[in-house]
């Protein structure tokens, strides 16, 4: 068994940039028959995914009607 590695995925259609990360986890088996399990039965796994970030230059929209209340007021 063997912890796995950090793993990216980034799809060249649209850029999307994803990381994945694994704690506690091991990979069982060989070939075309490996899983992934927990190291410890009594303790938990996680795979944590983290989205990259966006392009310097790509266009934002507001969701903000000009004119409109704001939505969230801080209190004095």
């Amino acid at each position: 068994m063997s912890t796995p590695a950090a793993l990216r995925l980034l799809r060249g259609t649209d850029l999307l940039d994803l990381s994945f990360g694994f704690a506690g986890l091991t990979v069982e088996g060989t070939g075309g028959d490996r899983r992934l399990v927990r190291a410890n039965a009594q303790a938990d796994g996680w795979i944590a995914v983290t989205f990259g970030p966006q392009h310097a230059v790509e266009q934002a929209f507001s969701d903000e009607v000009p004119g409109s209340p704001a939505t969230c007021r801080w209190a004095p």
